[in-house]
């Protein structure tokens, strides 16, 4: 598969959960907790990236860990589990993970497997996904939950425009899918379309998108360049850059992409950034672009966090993006939540912090901590920023200062690791806490029984021992840090004390 308000907030009684007791101890030997099955399953599951390897634990230890949890989690309240999917997948962006965590339900034997797998698709290129995960773990012979789950989606979101854009995609092709999983069309259109995935070599009937699309396709390679003086008829067939980009059989230079800039959504425009200027397109479609990235509208839109836009930020080179994206990063503050009260947060800055995020990623964990931490900070009713490493280091200055401003601040040092010693000589009465590392602490926590309001760990590297157990109000977050992360404390503080938030 692919990757496969201003009032003090009462203190949320936690529906997580470990074991009372140290069971073993961590990377650097200190004290550590497991635990319990459901919890770390939630704590997992919302940062985890499935697949990738880390500092502390390969990526196939992961994913083991991953699908027990799931199957023992499933066993003891599939209830659960069924409510958590589409949670997982719709509020946490969370895409492979929701597929696993549906077929790992299936595999377990979870009662509602059909409406498991259909909450965890919502992109065409998804059931072919889910059959080929599914595949990969337990043979060829696929069960009637997972099929009927597939076929359910393919009702819903197999149209002319998604064939176009995921045909290539997934784990299986369309056609396949189509073939092992019977869906039952919806009208003449979704049957004509039916039709065609499984016989690709006929014409299309009743389809004018996909025909289209097909003349493109066959369209002589040296003509294809000559479209691009109309590129209404790329955007009428359902063209998006990507498919663009393989059809001209040739560079995408500056004209490709100033056609194709009209049509790209705002995403797609933050991701090509580097393209654009490898291309040398013109000042005014650079403008444009420029334009739409620093429209607020365009990024309150986007629903997007400041994590992705320090990606596309670290990648370009022109001060115009630059200046561009500075500008973008602290716009998508917008869409941070902000918490009320008074908030420590504690950026670690030891030198394991300094390990990328993943193998696909250019980025370490001590920049994705300090541009997190920072942007909690500024959003933030009142809030401390406090990097450190073997000491505490002085509060950084938030107010009024550009996000990626206050992240160099909160990322400027590199010593040891003495989480609880920094905790203990900076918590003043604040009404949480959130750190931010990789909790290989060197030394011990004790001291957090003096604080009473609640803590969050946000483990960046990704760990199977917290440095804390999760009992009471301390919340545990091991897996990786991700734009879902500022979702889940005003998740965790909605006031629902009785039952988890989905």
């Amino acid at each position: 598969m692919s990757k496969l308000s201003t009032l003090t907030p009462r203190t949320p009684q936690s529906h997580l959960r470990t074991t009372p007791y140290a069971t073993g101890h961590n990377y650097e030997s200190g004290n550590a907790w497991s635990r319990d099955p459901r919890t770390d399953l939630f704590l997992f599951a919302i940062s985890n990236m499935v697949g990738e390897d880390t500092f502390y634990e390969k990526s196939e230890q992961r994913d083991t860990r991953f699908r027990d949890l799931v199957a023992q989690v499933t066993k003891s309240d599939p209830e659960w589990v069924l409510h958590f999917i589409p949670f997982l997948r719709n509020e946490m962006n969370m895409r492979s993970a929701a597929i696993v965590t549906a077929v790992e339900y299936v595999i377990a034997g979870g009662p509602h497997g059909r409406q498991a797998i259909l909450s965890s698709i919502t992109r065409a290129d998804e059931p072919g996904e889910v059959l080929g995960y599914y595949r990969s773990r337990m043979g060829r012979s696929v069960p009637q939950p997972i099929k009927r789950g597939i076929a359910d989606a393919i009702q819903r979101i197999y149209n002319e425009r998604n064939v176009i854009r995921y045909k290539d995609r997934g784990g299986y092709k369309m056609g396949d899918v189509i073939r092992i999983t019977h869906p039952q069309p919806i009208g003449t259109w979704q049957s004509n379309l039916f039709k065609w995935l499984l016989k690709p070599e006929t014409a299309p009937e009743g389809l004018p998108m996909l025909k289209r699309y097909l003349d493109l396709m066959n369209m002589p390679i040296a003509m294809r360049r000559a479209v691009l003086d109309a590129p209404e008829a790329l955007w009428d067939a359902g063209m998006t850059w990507e498919s663009v980009s393989g059809w001209l059989q040739g560079p995408m230079d500056a004209k490709a992409w100033e056609s194709l800039i009209p049509s790209m959504g705002y995403m797609a425009l933050l991701r090509n950034l580097r393209n654009f200027e490898d291309a040398g397109i013109s000042d005014a479609a650079k403008a444009k672009v420029i334009a739409r990235l620093t429209d607020p509208e365009e990024v309150a839109r986007s629903k997007q966090f400041p994590i992705r836009f320090y990606s596309a930020f670290k990648a370009v080179r022109g001060f115009g993006y630059l200046e561009a994206l500075d500008k973008a990063l602290d716009l998508t503050l917008q869409n941070v939540p902000s918490l009320p009260g008074r908030t420590l947060i504690l950026v670690d800055n030891s030198g394991s912090m300094d390990t990328r995020m993943s193998g696909k990623s250019e980025r370490t964990m001590r920049e994705i901590a300090a541009l997190f931490g920072a942007a909690v900070a500024i959003r933030a009713e009142s809030a401390d920023l406090i990097p450190y490493d073997t000491v505490a280091h002085p509060a950084v200055a938030i107010y009024k200062r550009p996000l990626l401003k206050v992240a160099a601040d909160a990322s400027a040092f590199n010593g040891s690791t003495n989480t609880f010693k920094c905790l203990q000589a900076t918590y003043k009465n604040h009404d949480r806490v959130i750190i931010l590392t990789d909790e290989q602490a060197h030394d011990s926590g004790s001291y957090i029984a003096n604080i009473k309001v609640p803590i969050y760990t946000f483990n960046l590297v990704g760990y199977n021992k917290s440095h804390l157990p999760s009992d009471g109000n301390r919340y545990l977050f091991g897996g990786g840090l991700t734009d879902a992360a500022f979702k889940v404390i005003p998740l965790l503080e909605g006031g629902k004390d009785s039952k988890w938030e989905f």
